[in-house]
């Protein structure tokens, strides 16, 4: 029994470059995200919601309230680089 808890011991201590992987600041092998310009996703957004909102009321029927929540997405799936 000695011996098994002598191997568990060692293997619970951290060794020091282990510790120091875990507390950088920047993970390795992963990209920078760039700054984005959000106000133009914004405009296209509240564009969207506009249009479809007017193209439901000309059509007299659908859901505009659907698509005016969609928006978000439609403009991040689309217009986003």
């Amino acid at each position: 029994m000695s011996g098994r808890s002598k191997r568990n011991a060692s293997k619970t201590k951290p060794e020091k470059e282990e510790d120091e992987e875990f507390t950088s600041k920047e993970p390795k092998g992963k990209k920078k995200i760039k700054a984005v310009d959000y106000t133009n996703l914004v405009d296209i957004a509240n564009i969207l919601r506009i249009d479809s909102i007017v193209t439901t009321n000309i059509s007299k029927t659908g859901h505009p309230t659907t698509c005016a929540s969609m928006a978000e997405i439609i403009t991040a799936l689309f217009f986003h680089e």
